[in-house]
């Protein structure tokens, strides 16, 4: 599941963001992600609770697959590489609502 493991990037990179005043905006968007992050994460485990140990041993191959893609690279590389991916995806499901 791709979505996992980008949910695990942002949220290693959420967590290594410096801690800002209370009631900035910076403070407000962080706590928005925050908010997006739980939400996502328990989404996540719904889906992988309807998942078959099939489905799981390949999410957590391809969720493996993107960590080895993004080895050595840098934040910005990464974070590009992300973007780009969830583009590919929203895609995907834009095309699959139609």
């Amino acid at each position: 599941m791709k979505a996992r493991a980008k949910l695990d990037k942002l949220e290693r990179v959420f967590h290594s963001m410096p801690p800002s005043g209370r009631g900035s905006p910076l403070a407000d968007e962080v706590r928005e992600i925050d908010a997006d992050i739980r939400r996502l994460t328990a989404e996540i485990a719904a889906e992988q609770a309807a998942m078959t140990p099939e489905e799981l041993a390949q999410s957590r191959a391809e969720r493996e697959e993107s960590d080895a893609r993004r080895a050595g690279l840098s934040l910005d590389e990464q974070i590009a590489m992300l973007g780009a991916e969830i583009a590919v995806l929203e895609a995907e499901v834009g095309e699959g609502a139609k």
